[in-house]
């Protein structure tokens, strides 16, 4: 059984990379989130693609994760999140976004634009997941993004 734990909305900025945006409420881990591109990767394949960034108390955003894209069987893709902070869990949490069904109508084919954040326990033996998914309105806006 899937856990539904937060959404994560493409936030698309002239000039810039894009960016996702989303809000987690998982255990003790409550809050906004950005993805941010990983602007060098060390290793195309193993590097992860996006940095998960939160804002700590002093108000400052701080790295608490990674995100890597995978790709579905039946085509398109998904986002296989690990939040890993010794401040939030004592180990790590493993996170899946997947497109939802539904997307508003200026969607590019390909881009998805919502995505629904879960979690289920990973099933024994194998270390797999499963997840789905939809979205809320963001609560972050294009000007506090943390590039």
């Amino acid at each position: 059984m899937a856990i539904e734990c937060g959404y994560v909305l493409r936030r698309d900025v002239e000039g810039k990379p894009t960016v996702y945006a989303g809000e987690i409420d998982f255990g003790n881990i409550i809050g906004d989130f950005y993805l941010i591109p990983v602007a060098e990767k060390r290793d195309p394949v193993k590097s992860p693609d996006y940095e998960m960034k939160m804002k700590s108390r002093s108000g400052q955003y701080g790295v608490v994760g990674q995100c890597w894209v995978k790709k579905l069987k039946a085509g398109g893709s998904f986002f296989s999140i690990t939040v890993d902070h010794p401040h939030m869990t004592d180990k790590p949490i493993y996170l899946a976004a997947f497109p939802d069904d539904e997307q508003p109508k200026d969607t590019p084919k390909g881009k998805p634009a919502n995505f629904t954040l879960r979690w289920s326990r990973p099933k024994a033996g194998n270390g797999g997941q499963d997840f789905g998914g939809a979205p809320s309105p963001s609560s972050v806006d294009n000007d506090s993004i943390p590039y």
